[in-house]
């Protein structure tokens, strides 16, 4: 399926050179164009560093887990800000279920020995009160000592010699919670809790523990060939090269009872570089929470480094080298135990209710509305990820307010939504979808995702290709705050001569993911990013965002002025600016990786036929873009709604973590059925021949 990663963005391979200012808008009259401009440069002046600061304070105010007392304030405190702005604000309701660790054990006992826990202590309790439940627990045991030493003896009983027992070994249990930084109060916050997993399943399991690489099909065969299972055994991954469903529910099919996930240092930490806080590597004890989706039924326990450095002194075998082994001063060795490993998990799942905010700003052309929206929940503050969007979305809010509040009516209705439940299986958006659908297929022409969206200072943007060059677009219209004279859309080019990446449709979890996929919602997004070791953890906060991933929150600010061109842009163009032509190019290489995969699975593709139909649609596409330019297309957007959604539901498409065009011809390749891949080929080129009658229309 490597092969099949091309059709995505931008143009997916088309230069998009700089536009010169104050020329015609594709898809404006120039009178109009003229009048979009300055329009947009009254936006620009809006969005402000201070004004994301205070967004980015109110979300580090308390966590925000979904579901969560601090979830439900923040979902206020948006809608406030919506209101604020001037938006017509709704909070829509939904019930999904929450996962909430009641309580987590993880402890090493010699192989000969018994383990000997605790009395528990559920896993969300501060360590003032830990302190008082111990207390009390030694008073009772004290009490009972009285008590049982105020009765009488009992008679005597014959001596018997005892049976033999293994040595008692005391059981060594590993702190789970992230050792807060001393210079962040935030991360020691009672609050944060515990890090866990969310769908993990429930169990008490005694077993020897197998390290097993980065938890993919290759470091599995890596372990038989030196004759070791992971069968009966609980294994300790490494975070990087899949999803973390992926990793366990594979490593549930290898037989493992138990699953521990890390982050290496090899791969996200001291050996890539400075850790925070003098740098933007995860350090030692921060620990990666998250969910691992459906399916899975063993339990599972995410820990720091530094634990997994613990876990991995214990086995006793072969070292090996890197890549197998990871970055810290110990053996990574192909060893089963001998050291049993006691595992326990019990969680609360619940049913609650969660909160979708949202804010319409209302058009003046009937049916045609755009969404802009971000994710509002995170594992603890997410001000890089998990509730960062939110800062760009309410500054984005803040600027159109203005314009509103100044006589602007967009054109086409635009739609804000901050989502909530994001972490947990994009519950939030999946939920808006299945309440707006028909709406949404029918009026939507774009959805524009601004989570994550500043994690460093790398600028990146990704998009559909029908509106990708939109995106390119706005991102030439803002300044870069680094460089005088430049813009972000120069920060970008210089790494990748001008071409946009490919569409990255991440796993899944995004919430733009049940517009493209379940609507074919042309999508888009954009984002600064670089190395973020808080990913996840009790250290993504608001002084890390100060002290490492934008000190100044001109990033931030930035993000909101693109987001908020593209939306004008897209709100008001005469006729939608789609460009069709866009899907030329990523459709040619394509078919062209389509059939090497072809040829490695021994099917026959039909190119020539194939080719035709793309040829035939680049034909209309010409036409069509030609006419959008010219603004001569008419009352057609209806017509090119339905392209573009025929378009992507058929052309785009996700594996795991990894993107590819054409799923379905891609699957029946990969099941090397010929009669499947001559079906899948037949409804390929049916949906690009519609495709093109439309916009030919």
């Amino acid at each position: 399926m490597k092969a099949a990663r091309f059709l995505g963005v931008a143009c997916a391979c088309v230069l998009l050179a700089a536009a010169p200012p104050h020329t015609q808008i594709y898809g404006y009259t120039v009178a109009n164009s003229d009048a979009e401009f300055a329009l947009e440069d009254r936006f620009l002046d809006i969005p402000s560093s201070a004004g994301a600061l205070e967004v980015a304070a109110a979300l580090a105010a308390q966590p925000h887990y979904a579901g969560s007392a601090g979830d439900y304030k923040l979902a206020l405190y948006v809608r406030d800000k919506f209101k604020e702005a001037g938006f017509d604000t709704t909070m829509e309701t939904l019930t999904a279920r929450i996962d909430v660790p009641k309580n987590l054990v993880l402890e090493i006992g010699s192989s000969g020995g018994r383990i000997r826990t605790e009395p528990k202590i559920p896993a969300y309790t501060s360590l003032a009160k830990r302190r008082i439940i111990r207390q009390q627990q030694a008073a009772a045991a004290a009490a009972a000592a009285k008590l049982a030493a105020s009765q009488p003896l009992p008679p005597p009983t014959p001596f018997v010699s005892p049976t033999p027992k293994p040595p008692y070994q005391p059981a060594v249990g590993l702190d789970l919670r992230e050792i807060p930084d001393p210079n962040d109060p935030d991360t020691a916050n009672p609050a944060v809790g515990l890090p866990f997993i969310a769908g993990s399943g429930d169990g008490d399991v005694r077993a020897p523990l197998v390290y097993a690489g980065h938890g993919m099909p290759a470091d599995y065969a890596l372990l038989a060939s030196h004759d070791v299972g992971a069968k009966g055994a609980i294994v300790l991954i490494r975070l990087g090269s899949d999803s973390r469903g992926g990793l366990v529910r594979r490593a549930q099919a290898h037989g493992a009872v138990g699953a521990v996930l890390y982050d290496d240092p090899l791969d996200d930490g001291a050996a890539r570089g400075p850790v925070d806080p003098n740098g933007p590597w995860r350090p030692l004890n921060s620990v990666q929470r998250g969910s691992v989706g459906e399916g899975v039924t063993i339990p599972v326990i995410p820990v720091s480094a530094a634990n997994a450095r613990i876990l991995l002194g214990t086995l006793k075998g072969p070292a090996g080298a890197r890549p197998w082994a990871g970055g810290m001063a110990v053996p990574y060795p192909f060893a089963r135990g001998p050291a049993l490993i006691h595992m326990e998990v019990e969680m609360v799942r619940k049913t609650t209710t969660l909160w979708n905010t949202v804010g319409i700003l209302h058009g003046s052309i009937p049916g045609q509305e755009l969404v802009l929206g971000a994710q509002r929940d995170a594992w603890v503050y997410g001000i890089g990820a998990g509730g960062g969007g939110t800062v760009t979305l309410l500054e984005t809010a803040r600027g159109l307010g203005y314009l509103a509040h100044t006589g602007w009516v967009p054109g086409r209705t635009i739609v804000l939504a901050a989502w909530d439940g994001e972490e947990l299986g994009s519950y939030g958006s999946l939920a808006y979808l299945k309440r707006h659908g028909d709406e949404i297929r029918d009026t939507s022409i774009a959805y524009l995702n601004t989570e994550p969206s500043v994690t460093g200072g790398t600028f990146g943007a990704d998009a559909v290709a029908a509106i990708a060059p939109t995106i390119a677009e706005a991102s030439q219209l803002v300044d870069d705050p680094a460089r005088p004279g430049g813009t972000i859309y120069d920060r970008y080019a210089f790494r990748t001569r001008g071409a946009l990446p490919p569409i990255d449709r991440g796993n899944g979890g995004i919430d733009r993911m049940p517009f493209l996929f379940g609507a074919g919602t042309p999508s888009a997004n954009a984002t600064f990013s670089g190395p973020f070791g808080p990913y996840h953890s009790s250290y993504d906060t608001l002084q890390f965002a100060r002290t490492i991933s934008d000190p100044q929150f001109d990033l931030h600010r930035a993000t909101a002025q693109l987001f908020g061109i593209a939306v004008l842009r897209l709100a008001d163009a005469d006729v939608v600016p789609y460009h069709f032509n866009a899907y030329v190019g990523p459709m040619n290489a394509a078919l062209r990786n389509l059939a090497a995969m072809a040829r490695t699975r021994r099917v026959n593709i039909d190119t020539r036929g194939f080719d035709a139909s793309i040829r035939r649609f680049a034909a209309s596409a010409n036409r069509h873009d030609a006419a959008t330019k010219r603004v001569a297309t008419g009352n057609a957007s209806d017509r090119e709604l339905e392209a573009a959604r025929t378009l992507d539901l058929a052309a785009y498409g996700i594996d795991g973590d990894t993107g590819i065009s054409f799923p379905d011809v891609v699957r029946a390749i990969s099941e090397g059925d010929q009669n499947a891949v001559d079906l899948a080929v037949a409804r390929a080129r049916s949906t690009i021949d519609r495709a093109g009658t439309l916009i030919g229309q």
